[in-house]
């Protein structure tokens, strides 16, 4: 078959291999054939720089929306906001966004034999586990990759293209010889240079090149050797001997570059000849044929074929002095830094051994890309400086402990990290101004550890002294300076303090000089959740959502789902839990660490509560390998700790009990503003396998737990505290102690309504609450002891779940009537609502069933089983 042929059943495959050595031309036969087609096209040429699996999934999505501007803008963002999602999230996401793309594409692998990463190549299998129609996926690689080949041929997934493929015929070298030379040559040279070449397009290339004419072709042939390197080496000589010499001084020294500009090559070469014009000069070489590809349509930019810019680099070094070369990338950094191309000046910075230039750049930049939640890219800055430039950079660390903090939660870390700043900023002469900005804003970082530590008034005396000081530029190291303060002050008894220190961010929030944000708006959430007020975390969320209306408010959108997830979740409105949390996922580019976590603990509480283990093996699962891809041993525990919680709630209550022993050594009292809380784990596993010798551990336990949630005013964890150990004291039959418990947790818990959190501690909580119901039937708890013991009814929330937009509790509750046959005067009678507001609830019920009219839903809820 001829190679066009096979490059033509590239768009009816999941994959293609052209699989060759160096010089082959695979690059250029795959880059003719690319030109010509139709269909959507992606170009990614990899380098050992992408052995990296965040590295891969953002230049991998990059290259996928410069063929197609529109696809993936929400992944792009989480991407580039620090999110590394899991292999099979990435594609599940991926799937999504190309189904709403609507249309096939073929997305280019270059120079795939440089990934070796696991991690990466993983990534590929499993795009291909399943392979989705419309994605083309090509690989040029000089060998074969360590994937499953064999499996994905005997499966007829794969195009393959290999050496014989793509080697020249002797007639193709004939009609090649004959459009490369001025005069023909004879058939006894076309057969020399068929068999010294043996078809090898960089050979043959190369051969035309250095032959000039046909009249010395045979002489010139037969000098020829048989190994390729040689015929490389010795061709490339004789071409560039043919160069004008400061052609080929433009070609030795621009191989520093990855891709070229004229503007760039002049003022990178040194001594530019006069009269030099970069963009003439690179437009001749193409013209020449010498090896130089295109970049963009206009011609503008182009770089070398990788094997031509390989033996330039290395004539070049051999020739040139260090510090030659590093001036030539000194002087390419800061003509990237000046046309604001800051990847690549810091790259050539770097390379120059410019070190400090290096450094400011990152200085210079890191504070905009933190206020753009980049937090993956300083990452990759930072990652491109060697350690010990690192350890004597404030900058550098800060940068490293901003990113530890937000992606890796590792309080420990940040700690060590702000500490090093401190030892810097004591023994380097730095200009005050400068020195005062990074001292303050390490001391907001170093003022995070003491708040989880339960140290809030050193956390806000941190907080508060640098908040006098940071500029508003500083914008995401201000809002984490007024979250920590309000937090602190709610830990130390002042609410009232604490909300007005929240709104005084939520006011420079709204006066941020790009767009308003609602950053700040999040510290109210955190404050009402420890304060037991859903009402509160009700609000704050809606408010989030109203405010995040942009889509470079995607971050606060989360965190307002994130808030309305956990109101709706502990007042047993669990189609509401999961809406809210399955909304947050959706937008999974908002995510950071720690929202999406959550997110995900919430959702699986919604499945285990609904009897759906299927979904709930596959999020815990998705979750562990979430949180080991983040590296973060803080999250590691966090999940293994909710497994332990899930296990209680799933009546296995000896496997979670060993488990908390263990934990229970290195336990730490620690602020907790979180939906879920690992020291509550702790006390439910205890309490679950606890037997005589271990009571006295359990008791203490539970009075280090109650003393710290009073001490930082959580009533949150107060209220839950209370509960368990009113099913302790009922364990030990102390029935009056455990009343008096559970009557202190009510009243704590009864003025926001929370539900789940006592039907979540199972049935000693349902037997306690019935015999405290009965010894206490008309007190001002007896309705809502009824109503936590009405949601330990089997819920038939399963299928509503399954729906875009699933029901409220409300909304089921008229669709019941509606299925009964009530006219709308009757169910507001029923529901002691007002007539309008039963009519608006059946436009949202036929809305979310996507039906007509009252007999189509009732069908379509009977179909779900929301229904008898």
């Amino acid at each position: 078959m001829l190679l066009k042929e096979r490059l033509d059943q590239v768009a009816h495959r999941p994959l293609t291999l052209v699989s060759a050595p160096a010089g082959y031309g695979k690059t250029t036969a795959v880059a003719a054939w690319f030109d010509g087609i139709d269909l959507p096209r992606a170009w990614l040429s990899l380098d050992a720089e992408d052995n990296d699996l965040a590295l891969f999934q953002v230049y991998f999505l990059a290259a996928v929306r410069r063929g197609a501007p529109q696809f993936g803008l929400g992944l792009e963002a989480m991407l580039e906001g620090g999110r590394l999602p899991t292999t099979d999230t990435f594609i599940k996401l991926f799937w999504t966004e190309l189904d709403a793309f609507g249309q096939e594409i073929i997305v280019v692998l270059d120079d795939f034999h440089l990934i070796h990463n696991r991690e990466v190549l993983a990534l590929v299998r499993e795009l291909m586990r399943h392979p989705h129609p419309a994605l083309h996926l090509v690989l040029l690689s000089r060998h074969d990759p360590l994937l499953p080949l064999s499996e994905w041929r005997g499966r007829n997934q794969m195009v393959e293209m290999r050496s014989n493929d793509l080697r020249f015929s002797r007639a193709e070298t004939a009609v090649f010889a004959r459009s490369a030379l001025d005069a023909a040559l004879d058939e006894e040279s076309i057969s020399l240079l068929q068999a010294k070449t043996e078809g090898w397009a960089a050979g043959l290339r190369l051969a035309m090149l250095s032959l000039g004419d046909a009249a010395d072709a045979k002489v010139e042939l037969r000098r020829l050797a048989s190994d390729s390197q040689q015929i490389l080496e010795y061709l490339t000589d004789q071409v560039l001997s043919s160069v004008p010499p400061d052609m080929l001084s433009f070609l030795v020294q621009t191989s520093i570059l990855e891709r070229m500009s004229g503007p760039l090559c002049e003022a990178v070469l040194m001594p530019q000849p006069a009269g030099l014009d970069g963009r003439e000069m690179l437009r001749e070489i193409y013209r020449r044929n010498l090896f130089l590809i295109p970049l963009s349509e206009d011609r503008e930019w182009f770089r070398y074929h990788h094997l031509f810019k390989d033996l330039l680099l290395g004539r070049f070094h051999q020739e040139s002095a260090l510090e030659e070369v590093a001036g030539l990338h000194g002087r390419a950094s800061r003509w990237f830094a000046e046309a604001g191309y800051l990847e690549e000046a810091l790259q050539h910075a770097v390379a120059a051994g410019e070190m400090q230039t290096a450094v400011g750049l990152v200085a210079t930049n890191r504070h905009g890309l933190l206020n753009q939640e980049r937090f993956l890219r300083l990452d990759q800055w930072s990652r491109k400086f060697p350690q010990e430039v690192t350890d004597q950079s404030p900058d550098l660390l800060l940068t490293r402990a901003w990113f530890v903090l937000i992606v890796r939660i590792d309080l420990a870390e940040v700690q060590r990290l702000t500490s090093a700043v401190d030892v810097l900023l004591g023994r380097q002469e730095l200009e005050p101004r400068r020195a005062q900005l990074l001292r303050a804003e390490n001391d907001i970082l170093k003022g995070v550890p003491h708040y989880y530590g339960l140290e809030p008034a050193t956390a806000l005396a941190f907080c508060q002294t640098s908040l006098e000081v940071l500029p508003e530029s500083y914008y995401l190291a201000r809002s984490y300076g007024w979250l920590y303060s309000a937090v602190s002050l709610q830990a130390l008894g002042d609410l009232a303090g604490a909300f007005e220190v929240a709104r005084r961010g939520q006011r420079e929030d709204l006066a941020y000089v790009d767009s308003p944000h609602a950053r700040s708006l999040g510290a109210t959430g955190f404050i009402s959740w420890m304060a037991a007020d859903l009402t509160g975390v009700k609000q704050v969320g809606e408010q989030m959502l109203l405010a995040a209306v942009s889509d470079d408010q995607r971050h606060s959108r989360g965190w307002g789902h994130y808030f309305l997830a956990c109101d709706c979740y502990q007042r047993n409105d669990l189609a509401g839990a999961s809406y809210h949390a399955r909304k947050a996922q959706e937008d999974r580019f908002v995510n950071i660490g720690l929202f999406n976590i959550y997110t995900d603990l919430i959702l699986m509480l919604v499945y285990q509560a609904v009897g759906d283990e299927d979904a709930l093996r596959e999020a815990l699962v998705l979750a562990q390998s979430h949180v080991r891809n983040m590296r973060s041993a803080p999250l590691v525990f966090l999940v293994e700790a909710f497994r332990n919680e899930l296990a209680v709630l799933q009546g296995d209550g000896v496997q979670a009990a060993q488990w908390a022993h263990q934990a229970l050594r290195s336990f730490q009292p620690a602020a907790m503003p979180f939906f879920y809380v690992p020291q509550l784990t702790l006390a439910k596993a205890l309490l679950a396998g606890a037997d005589s010798a271990g009571r006295e551990s359990l008791a203490q336990y539970l009075r280090e737990l109650r003393k710290c949630a009073v001490a930082s005013h959580n009533d949150f964890v107060l209220i839950t505290v209370l509960a368990l150990e009113g099913i302790f004291h009922a364990s030990r039959g102390d029935e009056q102690a455990a009343f008096a418990s559970l009557a202190r947790s009510l009243s704590l818990a009864q003025p926001s309504g929370f539900i789940r959190l006592y039907v979540d501690l199972g049935p000693h909580m349902q037997e306690l609450l019935r015999r405290f119901a009965q010894a206490d039937g008309r007190s001002i708890h007896a309705d809502y002891v009824a109503r936590i013991l009405a949601a330990y009814e089997p819920s038939r929330m399963r299928h509503n779940l399954t729906l875009i937009e699933p029901l409220t509790e409300r909304e089921l509750q008229v669709l019941d009537l509606l299925a009964r046959r009530l006219s709308n005067k009757e169910i507001a009678r029923e529901l002691v609502i007002t007539p309008g507001t039963v009519k608006r609830h059946t436009i949202h019920i036929y809305q979310k069933l996507n039906v007509q009219g009252r007999l189509e839903a009732v069908e379509a809820a009977r179909e779900l089983s929301l229904l008898p």
